[in-house]
């Protein structure tokens, strides 16, 4: 279990703030996880991905945690469909492209978000009509105060727009997700913007919907790792039907 000691957050987030962190630990399993909640319990602590959502204005008098479970495998197919398991640590664009280059669809909507896996079920991200609840499986957890294994179904993360229990309660830390994905895909218009990227191409491949959604994406944000930004973080409002009206 490796504990370090006044470490520079500068380049955990994507503000590129200064600010140091009295305690700062990446374990790589989630047995290491469980020593370093066991071993600190009473240590205020963060748990933090990639740092995209995140802006230091004083230094963190805490333990701050970034896990490094990594890894992406298949557990099941069938002629239809496939489940796979990735890491919390896993790159999420990374794990997109993993995905359209096999022809798995589900998440080609989700190009180019910033972030990692596990950031992703706890936001529950979205983009251009598609939301990462409609293809979790499950989501695998660990309990912070007791540091016990949790596995929540999806109807168990309690989704909604851009929420879920891991965001609501902030008492779990996200291991893996499972994923099923179809290996059939038909492109359904929703978005003007995305049809007019694509040409007017009614039957695009996997590929070719990443790849519009990415020059999109590309104009529209600029390169977290360029100029310090947090990226696409607004909530649209969600109105009542009187409000609506």
């Amino acid at each position: 279990m490796n504990i370090q000691h006044d470490i520079q957050l500068q380049p955990y987030n994507s503000f590129k703030t200064k600010a140091l962190a009295k305690l700062f630990a990446q374990p790589s399993t989630i047995t290491e996880l469980q020593e370093i909640l066991s071993s600190y319990k009473t240590e205020k602590k963060l748990v933090i991905g990639s740092g995209c959502n995140l802006f230091f204005t004083r230094d963190f008098d805490g333990l701050i945690i970034k896990p490094e479970i990594h890894g992406i495998r298949v557990l099941e197919e069938n002629a239809d469909w496939v489940e796979i398991e990735a890491g919390a640590a896993e790159d999420w664009d990374n794990f997109v492209e993993f995905c359209v280059s096999r022809g798995y669809s589900g998440v080609e909507n989700l190009s180019l978000i910033p972030g990692t896996v596990g950031a992703a079920p706890i936001q529950n991200i979205g983009a251009y009509g598609a939301e990462v609840k409609d293809v979790i499986t499950y989501v695998k957890t660990v309990e912070t105060s007791s540091g016990k294994i949790e596995c929540f179904s999806n109807t168990a993360c309690n989704f909604s727009y851009r929420n879920s229990i891991f965001k609501q309660t902030r008492k779990f830390v996200v291991t893996s997700s499972v994923f099923r994905l179809q290996k059939a895909f038909t492109y359904v218009e929703k978005y003007a913007d995305l049809n007019l990227e694509l040409k007017n191409n009614f039957h695009p491949s996997l590929s070719q919907v990443r790849e519009a959604i990415i020059r999109i994406r590309t104009r529209k944000l600029p390169n977290h790792l360029e100029l310090p930004n947090a990226g696409s973080f607004f909530k649209n409002p969600i109105l009542s039907k009187p409000q609506k009206e």
